[in-house]
C-alpha cells in the first residue's frame, strides 16, 4: 500500500489559474464570509446550501452543496492554515462522513488548497494549487471533473467580486 509520502510532490499536485478583470481585495473578499462564498464556490448546479467561515488562522470551515435533484451532499470542510490578506488563502479540505473516496477525514485523506491573488493594473491572476494525498486520490478526483468544477466556480467568483467591487 502506497501512503502519501511515496508519491513524489509533483504527482499529487494541480492547479488551475484565471485572469479576472476585478481588484484583489474584491477577490479575497469574497473568499471570506459565508454569505459570498454560498454565491460562487462550486459548480454550477450544485449550489452551496449550508456554509460555515471562521475566517482565521486556525478557524475552521464547513459546507454542504446541494445537488441538481435536491438532495444533499455530505458534508465537507477543513482549517484556515495561512491568511494574507488580499495574497494568498491555504486551508485544507476533507469529506466529514467517509463518504468521499479517498478524501475523508476517517483515512486522513485530506486536500491542501492554496490560493494566490497577483493583481497588477485592477487585473488580477487567481491561482489555486491542490495537493492532494496521493497520486491515486489526484487521478480520483481529477477523473470525477473536480478542475471543471473549480472552473465554474471560478466563473461565479468573478461575478460575486464584481458585485463587491461595485457596492464599495
Amino acid at each position: 500500500m502506497r501512503t502519501q509520502t511515496d508519491d513524489p510532490v509533483a504527482a499529487r499536485k494541480a492547479s488551475i489559474t484565471r485572469v479576472m478583470d476585478v481588484p484583489a481585495k474584491y477577490l479575497f473578499l469574497a473568499h471570506s464570509r459565508p454569505e459570498y462564498l454560498k454565491r460562487w464556490f462550486g459548480p454550477v448546479g450544485w449550489p452551496v446550501t449550508h456554509c460555515e467561515c471562521d475566517f482565521r488562522v486556525g478557524g475552521a470551515w464547513r459546507m454542504i452543496m446541494t445537488g441538481p435533484d435536491g438532495a444533499e451532499g455530505p458534508p465537507f470542510g477543513g482549517i484556515y492554515h495561512e491568511i494574507v490578506p488580499y495574497a494568498r488563502i491555504v486551508y485544507d479540505d476533507a469529506f466529514e462522513d467517509g463518504k468521499g473516496g479517498g478524501m475523508n477525514l476517517k483515512h486522513g485523506g485530506k486536500i491542501l488548497f492554496t490560493t494566490t491573488f497577483d493583481e497588477s493594473g485592477g487585473r488580477t491572476t487567481v491561482t489555486t494549487v491542490i495537493r492532494f494525498a496521493s497520486a491515486a486520490m489526484k487521478a480520483e478526483y481529477l477523473g470525477i471533473g473536480m478542475l471543471e468544477g473549480l472552473a465554474s466556480g471560478f466563473d461565479q467568483l468573478e461575478g460575486v467580486a464584481r458585485d463587491l467591487s461595485r457596492q464599495a
